[in-house]
């Protein structure tokens, strides 16, 4: 509750100021057992072109007995150019070229979302995991010791050229 208030205080007499807060892109990458990455005004290009990269991170070296966690989102802004109906939004982690949970061999589930078109904006969200035992057990000398560079990829899927979007990802080790 406290950070709450100090967050608006700061934030209230910022603008009071006339002073705006700065949103910059973050890029932790490599990170040891953690890694964030945002980025803004990313381009999502329409899926008959096939999924983009969004963003990449990378964690410096998986562990045994452990899990790779990755949240994801995605803020849709707007289409280009501008179409009649609503926008299709996918997108999907990979590490090291392998498809995340949940999956079933190399059938994947993105995250995905149908954006209405009487709305500024909307977001897709979605939670991954890898269990890195399993995954090396699978692709030996892929993910034990080795980077495990994590790629988020999508498209838009509405017959438009694309979209906007703003793209952030949290990537973790958790102990099993």
């Amino acid at each position: 509750m406290r950070s709450s208030v100090v967050c608006f205080v700061t934030v209230f007499f910022s603008f009071a100021c006339g002073v705006l807060p700065v949103f910059a892109e973050l890029d932790t990458s490599p990170g040891t057992n953690a890694v964030f990455v945002s980025r803004a005004d990313v381009t999502i290009s329409n899926c008959r072109g096939g999924e983009v990269t969004l963003l990449t991170a990378t964690i410096k070296e998986g562990s045994a007995k452990s899990v790779l966690e990755v949240e994801a989102m995605l803020l849709f802004e707007k289409q280009i150019p501008p179409i009649a109906g609503p926008a299709r939004v996918t997108a999907r982690p990979t590490v090291n070229g392998i498809f995340m949970e949940p999956s079933r061999g190399m059938t994947y589930f993105p995250i995905s979302q149908q954006c209405p078109t009487d709305i500024t904006f909307c977001t897709i969200n979605g939670i991954f995991w890898l269990d890195l035992d399993v995954a090396e057990s699978m692709h030996p000398g892929k993910f034990l010791g080795k980077p495990l560079n994590i790629n988020l990829a999508g498209c838009e899927g509405s017959g438009g050229g694309g979209a906007i979007t703003h793209v952030t990802v949290k990537a973790q080790i958790v102990k099993k």
